[in-house]
């Protein structure tokens, strides 16, 4: 078990990441008792090689099934420092308590002027900016470090909570942070190690920067822990079940539901694949035709959206199958696009005979339809009048 002492008002470790404006190291250094061979505690440390990926703008060097969350993590600026926060929902984000200069018992509704969130910062951009407008609670000892606050303007991503159980020994665990205030890093997977009352342990990568960093189960992406700090062969958080969590954001979401199952969707006419060129995940990207080959490019959840409708998510990148602009007309591009809700990506499976179906967009009263009726890879898909007959519309869904 990890266990601090005090170092005037705070305990554990309070490095911040310094500002230019602010070069100098903000805090102190607290120390452990053991924890195999453990003596010192930093603001976060590399175990063993470097696991540490930085994400990039589209996410796509990170599995799929992270992207949706990426811009609910935010580099955390602090006067003088730097950390990383997360939203947690309706406004409410949480930290490390030694960011805020916590004091060892809990303390509420304190002011915090001077600090902002950037949310989504990664591959040079950043979706958007809030301010901090008040502490909600916060405390930096007795086993606990934590800060629990409100930002406006709201993100509109929050990762879901788990307050219910706290994490058992072995669950698999990943992080995503700001080390060195760099933009969004992913620490990729590890689990915990045997945790104490308060805290939990692991070996998932952080640097300084990464304090305030949520910890999440690896199986269903939702915060756990509040990491603060480690030493040694381990880094270490407060249980998300320690804090008072739970008093400022009420009953949590529910987990998000798992990623659709991906199939292949087999032209009937060329017996080759529903593809996203180039394996690509940008909004626009084009849908064509391509030799089936197993990848995740050819890889379509047939996910409801209600009234008997269905979205096609492709699973590698967690975008849909779309009609460009909302189209109508016969040769409309079809492409994938960022999962909206709208009627570009609703299609109902209308069966075709033979364990076929065609791909109808009420939106527009039409069926996608393979150009040309080609059969060369690259065909592009596009919208065109529905043909009871014309196997260039008509698709048999396989496994991929």
């Amino acid at each position: 078990m990890l266990r601090s002492h005090a170092c005037g008002h705070l305990v554990r470790i309070a490095l911040l990441v310094a500002t230019a404006s602010s070069p100098g190291i903000i805090g102190c250094v607290g120390e452990v008792d053991s924890i195999e061979g453990v003596s010192s505690v930093q603001e976060g440390v590399i175990i063993g090689n470097n696991d540490l990926v930085e994400v990039t703008r589209d996410g796509s060097n990170v599995p799929a099934r992270y992207r949706a969350g990426l811009d609910g993590f935010g580099r955390l600026h602090i006067p003088g420092g730097l950390c990383t926060a997360t939203h947690v929902g309706n406004g409410i984000a949480i930290s490390a308590g030694h960011c805020f200069s916590a004091p060892s018992s809990r303390v509420d509704d304190q002011p915090c002027s001077g600090t902002s969130v950037e949310w989504g910062y990664r591959g040079g951009g950043t979706t958007s900016n809030s301010t901090c407008t008040r502490v909600l609670a916060m405390q930096t000892g007795n086993g606990l470090d934590y800060a629990i606050f409100r930002v406006s303007p709201v993100p509109a991503v929050a990762i879901g909570v788990a307050l219910s159980s706290p994490p058992g020994n072995g669950l698999g665990l990943t992080m995503f942070s700001h080390p060195g205030g760099r933009p969004l890093t992913w620490s990729q997977t590890c689990s915990v190690l045997t945790p104490s009352s308060t805290e939990i342990n692991y070996q998932c990568d952080t640097q300084g920067g990464s304090s305030g960093a949520s910890v999440l189960r690896d199986d269903t992406l939702q915060v756990v822990g509040i990491h603060w700090g480690g030493g040694g062969n381990a880094n270490a958080a407060t249980k998300l079940t320690s804090t008072p969590l739970a008093e400022f954001l009420g009953t949590p979401p529910p987990p998000p539901p798992p990623p659709p199952t991906g199939e292949a969707l087999v032209s009937a006419a060329s017996g080759k694949c529903l593809d996203v060129n180039g394996a690509g995940s940008a909004d626009g990207t084009q849908i064509q035709l391509w030799t089936c080959n197993g990848t995740g490019a050819q890889s379509f959840g047939v996910q409801d959206a209600g009234g008997g409708r269905f979205n096609l998510v492709n699973t590698s990148s967690s975008k849909c199958v779309d009609i460009s602009n909302s189209g109508t007309a016969n040769g409309t591009k079809v492409q994938l696009w960022t999962c909206n809700s709208t009627g570009a990506q609703a299609f109902e499976l209308r069966d075709a005979g033979s364990g076929r179906v065609r791909l109808y967009n009420p939106g527009s009263g039409k069926c996608l339809d393979v150009t040309g009726n080609g059969t060369a890879d690259g065909t592009k898909m596009q919208l065109w009048t529905c043909s009871n007959t014309a196997t260039n519309q008509q698709w048999t869904r396989q496994a991929p």
